[in-house]
């Protein structure tokens, strides 16, 4: 429910010429959404231009808690750097506690403004300002930020110094900021619409089935986007949100009309990036700008990985219910009382002669990560054109979207038992790692110790330091039998790993008596009988065990030698 006294009070402040904050000056509105409203103003100290975003009362009325998660994607989206991406310069919230944050000012137009505008951008024009998102896009994701709203209306496209095209990605933060919020938003009537989080027609299927996205969801909005640039034609030309929906989540490959007029590494380049499944899109944003930069560097492959794409008969597409708003990124999802005049008005509103608005299509087939060894094209990707459907007869609309969810959410998530089961055989097989690490841990100690401190220990006499060389490890089998060790069930953490770090303290404290008490002559001793305990058989003992103890040997006789010099009595 909304406040409309709090809103009243929000935006009064937002009238051309007010000071806002005591240092900007608001210049002119720039852009008005569900969730957000942005006027262009002027810092008066900094003298630079700057976008105010705003979060509207009403959302803040519905989501209470979105101002501290509004501050939580600020931080994150603040780290990004990379030129093409809008930059957050500061944020806060105003008297009424609504959060704001100041972005960097674009001086230019939408992409998808300037698509309706123009057209088609050209083939080299589409790959540079594709590569410049994807620069965007490869830094964000660096940082574990996904977009998850790409669409043209999010991509500002403005002009260098020299009069060259820039294009600088819009709204990280609050993309994340609004998936989080929650997928129902409280009308003015009172009712909740079930809503997507993003915009449908550019939304990849694990989004529209409220699966874990990732950096390829990403990249498949932009295979769209891609798309629309190389043909000034909309990628989906279906305007209701169960069609569309039933569009992405299809199996078939992804029908784009147009694209057979591109070259044909283009076409695998879209293709792949619009696959069906994550893992057959790109890898990340890095592999997608590489593949990129090598056609329009003219360092192509000779030979495409993906067939020919012959074309099909074209098919007429039907008229939709629903407003095309929606669809090409103004924010608005029709909720079920709107009326059928207020959608064919919304509908009117697209200038005829605009090609991303087209309905009638001609279908070609797609190829979504097919292997160049398949000669039989894939199936068509259609939506069903058998006269006009009810809602009832949909298999895909608003509703069973969530009904998906709710069974794939079932199905994934594992019982009870099933958890119990799978921890009790992880902790099983780290005891029995742990076990065995300590029982080789506790005998490479103990011969160590009965080394070294019996050859340290030779000017006492010969069985004398036999008896030294095992009184560390003895020592520590007492120390632990009488420690608070006890309360432990098993073995190892009862015996075998106090036993380890015991019988390395007492065999330490036993070498440093002796160094203490006749220094120098440990040392020789160590020089010289450090395997005392081979006997005759010192020649025959294995490499490694004589390098070892001839080594530690060496290095704790340098150390006595070093006290001899120190201590007077030595």
């Amino acid at each position: 429910m909304s406040h409309p006294e709090a809103e009243t009070r929000a935006f009064r402040e937002l009238r051309a010429g007010v000071l806002f904050e005591g240092k900007y000056r608001i210049m002119r509105p720039l852009g008005e959404g569900s969730f957000a409203t942005v006027v262009h103003a002027r810092h008066e100290v900094m003298d630079r231009d700057v976008a105010l975003k705003f979060l509207r009362p009403e959302v803040m009325a519905a989501h209470p808690e979105v101002a501290e998660r509004f501050i939580t994607e600020v931080r994150v989206a603040s780290r990004l750097k990379d030129p093409h991406t809008v930059a957050i310069f500061d944020f806060g919230t105003t008297s009424d506690s609504i959060p704001y944050m100041v972005l960097e000012y674009v001086d230019g137009r939408t992409l998808d403004e300037v698509i309706e505008a123009r057209g088609a951008l050209g083939k080299r024009r589409s790959m540079e300002c594709c590569l410049q998102i994807l620069a965007s896009l490869e830094e964000a994701h660096a940082h574990h930020v996904i977009h998850r709203d790409l669409k043209p209306a999010n991509l500002m496209v403005g002009r260098t110094a020299r009069g060259g095209w820039t294009v600088k990605v819009l709204d990280f933060g609050v993309a994340k900021l609004v998936e989080r919020a929650g997928e129902t938003i409280q009308t003015s009537s009172g009712r909740q619409s079930t809503q997507f989080i993003g915009t449908p027609r550019y939304m990849s299927p694990e989004q529209i089935l409220g699966q874990k996205v990732s950096a390829s969801s990403d990249l498949y909005s932009l295979g769209l986007i891609f798309f629309e640039m190389c043909t000034g034609r909309a990628c989906i030309a279906e305007t209701s949100v169960a069609k569309v929906a039933r569009f992405h989540l299809a199996e078939e490959p992804l029908p784009l009309h147009g694209i057979e007029e591109l070259p044909e590494a283009l076409q695998a380049i879209i293709h792949r990036a619009t696959a069906r499944h994550p893992q057959a899109r790109y890898a990340s944003a890095r592999e997608f700008r590489e593949e990129l930069e090598a056609i329009l560097q003219g360092r192509a492959r000779g030979g495409s990985s993906y067939p020919s794409l012959p074309q099909t008969p074209a098919l007429k597409s039907e008229p939709s219910e629903a407003s095309a708003d929606v669809f090409s990124g103004k924010g608005y999802v029709p909720l079920p009382e709107d009326s059928e005049s207020e959608a064919s008005s919304a509908a009117q509103r697209t200038p005829s002669g605009n090609m991303r608005r087209t309905t009638g299509m001609r279908r070609t087939t797609g190829v979504r990560g097919i292997s160049s060894a398949s000669s039989t094209p894939p199936p068509q990707r259609t939506v069903s054109q058998s006269g006009s459907l009810s809602v009832g007869e949909l298999d895909l609309d608003l509703h069973s979207v969530a009904r998906q969810q709710h069974q794939l959410a079932a199905r994934q998530t594992p019982s009870v038992d099933d958890l119990r089961q799978s921890q009790d055989r992880a902790a099983s097989h780290a005891h029995w790692r742990l076990t065995l690490a300590s029982s080789l841990g506790l005998v490479l100690v103990a011969a160590l110790s009965f080394a070294l401190v019996s050859a340290a220990a030779t000017p006492l006499g010969g069985a004398t330091r036999a008896v030294v060389g095992v009184l560390p490890f003895l020592l520590a089998f007492l120390w632990v039998a009488f420690s608070n060790t006890l309360h432990f069930p098993d073995v190892t953490r009862r015996w075998l790993l106090p036993w380890l770090r015991r019988t390395s303290a007492a065999s330490a404290v036993g070498l440093v008596v002796i160094g203490l008490v006749f220094p120098a002559a440990a040392a020789a001793a160590l020089r010289n009988e450090a395997l005392w305990f081979l006997g005759e058989q010192v020649s025959g003992a294995p490499l490694f065990l004589r390098l070892t103890i001839g080594s530690l040997a060496g290095a704790l006789a340098g150390l006595y030698e070093l006290m001899a010099g120190l201590i007077p009595w030595a």
